[in-house]
């Protein structure tokens, strides 16, 4: 009996080690798998939407990343336009695409920070995560050379004693330079009447015409008009003052005490759900394109400044932007009606 117990305990034994051992093994196996699939990618080309039309600014930065990424990444990057409703549709494409790193998305604020504000378009801030800011156009205030306005404090003086009677000029209804000159105004305690254009060059030949006050845009389309002594710029809305050489004087609006830190950036996103290993790959490609020299030719060559932003860092100024876009479409009343 003593004997037949023995037995039992020792087969006992044997079963409880084989099925350990049979654990273990599975979890080697599932790590390494892990481990191969991390490493595997990518495995073929990755595509890049950009949901504006082909040569506007965001087409021209796509395809500058695409041409100098491969080296970083491993694989080509293709650059497909989908454009249409203010990007909200390549946004869509690129939302509703599996989350595996080969659908990424060029994106910028009328089409990640406003659009999901003004229209029921079917994402939010949730649906993307941020890879990398590639590059930001700066936004500033400008008006006639000949305006009587000299400064920006003349300018939101001469606002103040006619209140919603200075015209200012902006690329469209509920565009990122409507809604910057609605902020700045919001900051300064002033009311303005926007006027929008179909472009900055339209809104440029009005005031130069006389027949608004002044306009918003950005630095890389106005500071010829602003060397050649047409346009005056009144203050610019970045952290710290442009280096240009023609606009270094400008002040911001920031250093003038109003919290108004806007541009146009141009953003890399993976849709939401997209493996952190991969993100993290994504992220470190990035990365080392912003300094690759072939990407900073091009970049110089558009006349587009690069400044990168690494997706956590910008995740969190997108939050606040969101939010701040979003109580000045509610207060603007541009939210469109079901």
């Amino acid at each position: 009996m003593f004997k037949n117990k023995k037995n039992r305990f020792i087969v006992l034994l044997m079963v409880c080690l084989f099925v350990i051992s049979t654990i273990i093994v599975g979890c080697g196996q599932k790590v390494q798998s892990t481990q191969t699939k991390v490493v595997a990618y990518p495995t073929k080309p990755v595509q890049l939407i950009v949901p504006f039309g082909a040569g506007g600014a965001a087409d021209l930065m796509g395809r500058a990343a695409a041409s100098a990424i491969e080296t970083h990444l491993g694989q080509p990057m293709i650059v497909s336009i989908k454009a249409g409703a203010a990007g909200s549709i390549g946004t869509m494409d690129v939302v509703g695409a599996k989350p595996d790193g080969y659908t990424l998305l060029l994106g910028a604020p009328g089409s990640q920070s406003i659009k999901p504000q003004v229209s029921e378009v079917g994402y939010d801030i949730e649906d993307l995560i941020p890879i990398a800011q590639l590059n930001a156009d700066e936004i500033l205030i400008a008006v006639a050379a000949n305006s009587p306005i000299k400064t920006i404090q003349d300018f939101i003086k001469y606002a103040k004693e006619n209140p919603a009677k200075v015209t200012v000029g902006n690329a469209g209804v509920a565009s990122l330079q409507h809604l910057a000159a609605e902020a700045f105004a919001d900051s300064a305690g002033i009311k303005i009447k926007s006027i929008p254009f179909e472009g900055s060059g339209q809104a440029a030949i009005s005031v130069l015409g006389g027949k608004i006050d002044a306009l918003i845009g950005h630095p890389i389309q106005l500071e010829q008009n602003i060397k050649d002594g047409q346009l005056r710029a009144l203050v610019v809305f970045e952290p710290e003052r442009m280096k240009s050489l023609t606009l270094k004087d400008v002040p911001t609006a920031k250093e003038l005490g109003y919290d108004v830190e806007l541009a146009s950036w141009k953003t890399v996103f993976a849709p939401a759900g997209t493996p952190q290993e991969v993100v993290d790959k994504l992220r470190e490609a990035h990365k080392n394109l912003v300094v690759d020299p072939k990407f900073t030719a091009l970049t110089d060559k558009m006349g587009a400044q690069v400044k990168y932003i690494d997706g956590p860092k910008f995740q969190e100024y997108w939050k606040l932007e969101y939010k701040n876009m979003g109580i000045l479409v509610e207060k603007l009343g541009l939210k469109e009606k079901k």
